[in-house]
């Protein structure tokens, strides 16, 4: 081969490359130019389900005449007892 026509060959594949960058530069831009809705659509739906409770809902304990720190603790047994109430586990009371 001549030194002139592997020039050609040279100067063609740099072309080559050029042509090619120019069209996958037009295909992304184009591509996201003409897409302006968003890819995901989140739809927020209000459900609705009933809660069916199997234990009587027990009264919450007053602060009158206590000590803080008892207070507390019985505090937190009822939120425990509420929690379980709302879950529909059982609990030994």
């Amino acid at each position: 081969m001549s030194e002139e026509y592997i020039r050609f060959l040279t100067r063609m594949g740099k072309l080559m490359m050029v042509i090619h960058a120019i069209a996958l530069l037009v295909l992304v831009t184009t591509g996201c130019a003409t897409t302006p809705q968003p890819i995901i659509k989140t739809e927020f739906v209000k459900v609705e389900v009933p809660v069916v409770y199997k234990l009587d809902r027990p009264n919450r304990p007053s602060l009158a005449n206590k000590d803080i720190p008892s207070y507390v603790l019985e505090l937190t047994g009822y939120a425990e007892l509420l929690e379980a109430i709302i879950d529909g586990t059982s609990i030994e009371r």
